[in-house]
């Protein structure tokens, strides 16, 4: 027993910057509660401000903290490794773009909003570090249980709406989790990621058990990353959720997802790979060609982040590939600053013309020219064209999948590769929707200068875009930036 609480102290230290959050998400709950009128809307930039400032400082201690190569502590429940530095470092600045959000946007916030933001962050926290299906369950829970109230938080008819969706489809797929894990642990004995490759070995079955067992307990990963067939959710939630939360949602879960991921398949390469790229398939086709037909842009990119869930799985369809890893390390982490980009980029759209409906901003481009060149370069960059850096994302995913093929002659990889470059080619058709509707639809929009209100975001949506050009220049920002 002394041996075990020993071990507890001793992994203490490993969750520094979890602590750090949990002590914030203390004190903002004590002034919630304890000082009348402090989410009055002359005081939500202060609180927006120390956020701000909290999440400056968690990065900064995150760089300055060194991790050796592999660490199993918790009783082998989470690890430490290089990889969770920098996934927890692309949570960090991600979190703080969307704060950039809210604050330019000016959305009318309630205190209880950044005590469920920082527990999101810190179950997302958590989730990179998860080692064991047991830890891995609860972190996602976690992560869920302050998703659904972040979604539901503002309380209109909508929200509520698309809450009980979000609940009942992540309810869904966390009861087929646990369902999974229980088969898992019937053929294997163990719970933990590294025990699962010795104990499938040791006892033989068809390759669909191992497939089934392994869909079914990855259900909640598959959730968070809106890959088919745990998508249903995502339309209606981009749809009626404030942008700013949408794009938490649509960036943060993935990262903490797409890394534990990893190191589930880089452990278990038998049946995950086969799986991995049947629900990277369905996503590409039922996320491309939903959004053909999309006239709400939020539901637009609501299709469109399914869609983008293939192409990031996809890289994990390369077994235990470094090359792939680290090309889908660079894919996920451009991906997020474009993402924000473009959700900031219709949320000024949509409080401009008090519409999220592409006809709404017919002609608007007309007289609007900044607008329209973002929306443009936006646009291309979700593409995948250059020169912007979602075309070096994509060649790099792809140039790692064709290694693959090359090395390992297995022809479904060159399906993919093919599979994939048809979509990214049907997704010019409904990405390029929005510079066509601002800029070449004929509908005259009302000729009225920008409010001031709005030009504030419309600089932080500048910054975004352009560094999003420069990163195609200079790619090896990303790494700089996040240390890998």
């Amino acid at each position: 027993m002394q041996a075990i609480l020993d071990h507890i102290i001793r992994s203490l230290p490993y969750f520094q910057t979890e602590w750090a959050l949990f002590v914030a998400i203390c004190v903002y709950t004590l002034l919630i509660v304890s000082r009348s009128g402090w989410m009055e809307k002359k005081e939500q930039p202060f609180l927006i401000l120390l956020t701000s400032l909290l999440l400056i400082g968690l990065y900064i201690w995150l760089d300055y903290l060194k991790s050796p190569e592999k660490v199993v502590f918790f009783q082998g429940l989470f690890v430490w490794e290089p990889s969770v530095l920098v996934f927890k470092k692309a949570l960090v600045l991600g979190a703080l773009a969307i704060l950039v959000h809210l604050y330019v946007m000016r959305y009318a916030l309630v205190g209880e909003f950044f005590v469920l933001y920082l527990g999101a962050l810190t179950g997302l926290f958590l989730l990179t570090m998860a080692n064991h299906w047991l830890s891995l369950y609860v972190t996602l829970e976690f992560v869920s249980i302050t998703s659904y109230l972040l979604v539901a938080l503002f309380r209109q008819k909508q929200q509520v709406e698309a809450a009980i969706k979000y609940v009942l489809v992540g309810t869904l797929s966390s009861a087929i989790m646990l369902f999974g894990i229980s088969f898992l642990y019937g053929l294997t004995g163990q719970l933990t990621f590294d025990a699962l490759a010795q104990g499938l070995a040791a006892v033989p079955n068809p390759d669909w058990v191992g497939q089934v067992a392994f869909f079914m307990a990855l259900a909640g990963l598959f959730f968070k990353l809106s890959a088919v067939p745990f998508h249903t959710y995502t339309p209606d939630v981009y749809e009626a959720a404030p942008t700013p939360v949408v794009s938490f949602l649509a960036i943060l879960p993935k990262l903490s997802s797409i890394l534990v991921l990893h190191r589930i398949v880089s452990i278990v390469n038998g049946p995950i790979p086969i799986l991995l790229g049947a629900i990277v398939l369905l996503s590409w086709l039922i996320g491309n060609f939903s959004a053909l037909a999309q006239q709400n842009t939020k539901r637009l990119l609501g299709y469109s982040a399914i869609a983008q869930s293939g192409f990031i799985l996809v890289a994990l369809t390369a077994r235990q590939s470094e090359a792939a890893f680290q090309a889908l390390q660079f894919y996920v982490f451009t991906y997020g600053i474009i993402s924000i980009a473009a959700f900031v980029l219709i949320d000024i759209m949509a409080r401009y013309q008090n519409s999220y409906q592409l006809e709404a901003i017919q002609g608007l481009g007309a007289h609007q020219k900044l607008l329209g060149f973002l929306a443009v370069m936006i646009a291309v960059a979700l593409v995948g064209l250059p020169p912007t850096v979602g075309f070096t994302g994509k060649l790099v995913v792809f140039s790692a999948l064709w290694n693959e093929y090359v090395v390992t002659q297995d022809k479904s990889f060159l399906v993919l590769v093919l599979v994939g470059l048809l979509n990214a080619v049907v997704s010019l058709f409904y990405y390029l929707k929005i510079p066509y509707f601002l800029l070449v639809s004929e509908k005259e929009n009302a000729d009225k200068s920008l409010p001031s209100s709005l030009q504030l975001a419309q600089a932080f949506c500048l910054v975004l875009t352009l560094l999003v050009m420069g990163l195609f220049f200079a790619p090896q920002w990303v790494s700089q930036w996040l240390g890998y």
